[in-house]
């Protein structure tokens, strides 16, 4: 197929992109076909492409704490800091 070694390793390894008409003449040159080449779609798209917040939920306890913080805030438990005055510089 005129490949190195290492594009060989590379492309094994997944960190070498290869062309739809080197996968056609591999298959060609292994007396194989082009699918037992190629990965089943159900093993490219078994893991989302994009993840959402319910895909990685919150670890175990921390949604607790969430809730606690969000509830201390809606009450205003928090200490002096939402009642501190505070100076706004101006930038004119």
């Amino acid at each position: 197929m005129g490949l190195t070694r290492t594009t060989i390793s590379n492309i094994e390894r997944g960190t070498q992109r290869l062309y739809l008409d080197q996968v056609f003449h591999a298959a060609q040159v292994l007396s194989v076909s082009v699918e037992s080449l190629l990965p089943d779609l159900r093993d490219i798209y078994a893991i989302p492409a994009v993840r959402t917040a319910t895909d990685s939920p919150l670890p175990n306890g921390v949604a607790d704490e969430v809730a606690r913080v969000l509830t201390e805030i809606a009450t205003d438990k928090r200490p002096s800091q939402r009642n501190a005055k505070t100076r706004v510089r101006r930038t004119d």
